[in-house]
């Protein structure tokens, strides 16, 4: 049985829309490269990333390299590991039998994570689910870090999972640009070290 949950308010707010297979327009900030080992996951069990966050920023979206049986919607949902709160409720996306492609949650609205907190990224189906998952595997990451992964029977968490998921966040967040203070400073040391040379040179 398919598990739903009201949406609060907050997460109405963010107006989140589900697709199948559609790459993301914003780039990948974070990618986990598990797309290799096969993990199965019965009706209504699913598995979970967590994500650390070095500073606060904001997501455009998160995808997972999956495939279930007869297709249908998965859902996807992040949980605050830190505070124990639910960021986003379980919302379906569309997925396919086979074979396995990165199903993404596009958020209309940006998605605020707060500095040194870490969050969760999950996904369950409603059906016999196959992720791609792999110990250990390379990834890359924009002020992410790769913290543990988890079982969930829908958004319980039922104990640490063997594997690393294949996880992809997407974010145009850019990072921080230097303060103008900054940049006059570096102008002044840059023109200062040229001065001081040229005078080498001609003395």
């Amino acid at each position: 049985m398919k598990v739903t949950h009201a949406l609060p308010l907050a997460a109405l707010a963010l107006a989140l829309l589900g697709s199948s297979g559609f790459a993301q327009t914003a780039p990948v900030v974070f990618g986990l490269t598990q797309t290799y080992l096969p993990t199965q996951f019965t009706a209504g069990n699913g598995v979970g990333q967590a994500v650390t966050v070095a500073d606060d920023m904001t997501i455009d979206g998160f995808g997972f390299y999956l495939e279930q049986r007869g297709g249908g919607d998965v859902d996807f949902f992040i949980l605050n590991q830190t505070t124990g709160q639910t960021i986003v409720d379980p919302t379906g996306v569309s997925t396919v039998a086979s074979p396995k492609q990165w199903d993404n949650l596009d958020f209309n609205t940006p998605l605020a994570l707060t500095g040194g907190d870490t969050y969760i990224f999950g996904v369950y189906g409603d059906n016999l689910m196959t992720v791609g998952t792999q110990p250990q595997a390379t990834f890359t990451s924009d002020g992410l870090g790769v913290g543990a992964s988890y079982d969930f029977t829908g958004t319980t968490n039922t104990g640490s999972a063997a594997n690393e998921v294949g996880l992809r966040i997407y974010s145009n967040d850019p990072p921080d640009a230097p303060e103008p203070s900054s940049l006059l400073l570096l102008g002044t040391g840059i023109l200062a070290a040229a001065g001081v040379v040229r005078k080498r040179l001609t003395s």
